[in-house]
């Protein structure tokens, strides 16, 4: 605010000048928008996701395929593969403006369950493997921009992952471990695509639990579902991370090989459903099971994606 007072300079009223009263002047301070959409590139057959990015928050987005502040490939028309996204917000002096944002959208993959799966947000390619009636991929998922374990990953637009023991030849060669938010994207629903590839998604409790019947029960499937069993799914025991910073059952551990993956269900409280692989070095016989756990979402661990129906 500003404030003025009107003096005369009349000289006829030189020795007794006027002044008027106080004029307050109020200035509305515009808003300023930064805006970079957290989830810029997606494939037509990818299911409807939040959208996110803009700064301040609690304003409203507007685009083709856009409603409520969500985004649906679908609703886009064919042979049409970007959308601009707009971003209006007005502040508290009532003051509005805008951004936008460009919105990529690749054509529907037309995978075929078998074939190596490419992402289309940074061309990594998965095996992948049909499992009963779902298509699985046959590799842990290894997306993201690689954090120290020392942080929490965070809900701040750039995918965050951790590698075993802090090598990033371990999410080469391994996959990416992740903290189950960070993962989700920061949803709590079931097979929400989370950081999956675009038309894919994070298998729920139920699917986990399909997959497990598919070799006889909890108490056997472990043996099948190994990098050493017959299924296909390949999964590596090389360990995973409790918070805080505690990296567990690697390749070097004497006693015991894990792996655990997350399931996109939660379990209470600030935990969600997860299944574990192990291998107990001095008894192998023991390890022919598939646990479950509901485990502490601050805690990291692998997953395996899911092709959505």
């Amino acid at each position: 605010t500003i404030t003025c007072i009107l003096t005369s300079s009349d000289s006829c009223v030189t020795n007794n000048p006027a002044t008027s009263n106080a004029i307050i002047l109020t200035f509305a301070i515009n808003p300023e928008i930064s805006f970079v959409l957290c989830t810029p590139i997606t494939s037509r057959d990818a299911k409807p996701f939040h959208l996110k990015g803009a700064i301040p928050l609690n304003g409203t987005y507007s685009g083709t395929g856009v409603q409520s502040g969500v985004f649906d490939p679908g609703q886009v028309p064919p042979g049409q593969d970007t959308v601009i996204v707009t971003y209006y917000y007005t502040n508290s002096f009532g003051c509005s403006d805008s951004a936008t944002a460009i919105l990529t959208i690749h054509p529907s993959a037309n995978h075929t369950c078998g074939s190596d799966l490419t992402d289309v947000r940074d061309n990594q390619q998965y095996v992948t493997i049909q499992l009963g009636n779902r298509c699985w991929m046959a590799e842990n998922l290894n997306y993201g921009s690689h954090i120290s374990a020392s942080n929490f990953q965070q809900d701040n637009c750039q995918p965050e992952k951790y590698c075993f023991n802090e090598a990033t030849t371990n999410c080469t060669n391994f996959g990416g471990i992740y903290q189950w938010d960070e993962l989700m994207d920061y949803q709590n629903a079931d097979s929400v695509q989370g950081l999956c590839p675009p038309g894919w998604h994070i298998p729920t409790e139920t699917e986990w639990q399909e997959l497990i019947t598919l070799y006889q029960d909890a108490a056997h499937a472990g043996t099948d579902l190994k990098s050493s069993g017959t299924s296909g799914f390949n999964a590596l025991l090389k360990g995973f991370f409790v918070n805080p910073s505690n990296w567990k059952y690697g390749a070097s551990d004497t006693t015991l090989h894990s792996i655990l993956f997350w399931t996109s269900t939660l379990s209470g409280q600030g935990k969600a459903w997860a299944h574990g692989l192990n291998i107990v070095l001095a008894e192998p016989t023991y390890t022919t099971s598939v646990s479950s756990y509901s485990a502490s979402r601050v805690n990291g661990f692998a997953v395996r994606c899911m092709k959505d129906e």
